[in-house]
């Protein structure tokens, strides 16, 4: 990847996380969508890839899986809120950690899957949570790629406490701006 895609790409992410930080309750049913439409494409698309081994196929399946799996996550609430929570904690946990490969992989995938149980018990509250919290370090990560600032023993830790503060601060927004309700 070159240089100015890579920072278009971190440029984007970075809005996506401000949005998700901020107004991740807000926009709760775009984010089930795009979840949805994730993990879906994700799934198609190694379906497709591991029984074709066509670039074209490939690209076809994902986008197939990808809406069929968005529009079912959007109509079936629950099944979406699970996904949503899950992506939220295990993104999280894959920029906390920066482990890929090793047993450390399984520590965001077991979060995740906790994430996902309790949102459908406390909505709102779990919603509020996983939103803030990978928005807020998402904002941390995508700067840092935007300033091509490499991770390392320092960085990490300041990663924590950047991304805890952005957290706590889009907690405080979201409920604040969803105090009587919507």
């Amino acid at each position: 990847m070159n240089i100015e895609s890579g920072i278009l790409s971190a440029a984007v992410i970075l809005v996506i996380a401000v949005l998700n930080c901020f107004y991740g309750y807000r926009l709760k049913e775009l984010w089930i969508g795009l979840s949805g439409f994730m993990v879906g494409a994700l799934f198609g698309g190694n379906i497709a890839w591991k029984l074709s081994g066509s670039g074209w196929i490939t690209a076809m399946a994902a986008l197939i899986a990808g809406l069929i799996l968005g529009a079912a996550a959007f109509r079936l609430y629950f099944a979406g809120i699970f996904i949503l929570a899950f992506l939220m904690v295990f993104e999280t946990g894959k920029i906390l950690l920066q482990e890929e490969g090793t047993l450390l992989f399984l520590l965001p995938v077991v979060l995740g899957i906790a994430a996902g149980f309790l949102a459908i018990k406390f909505t709102k509250a779990v919603i509020v949570l996983t939103t803030a919290l990978g928005g807020g370090f998402s904002i941390v990560d995508s700067s840092m790629g935007l300033f091509n600032v490499q991770h390392t023993g320092f960085s990490i830790i300041s990663t924590v406490v950047v991304g805890m503060t952005f957290a706590v601060i889009g907690v405080c927004v979201q409920f604040c701006i969803t105090a009587n309700g919507r």
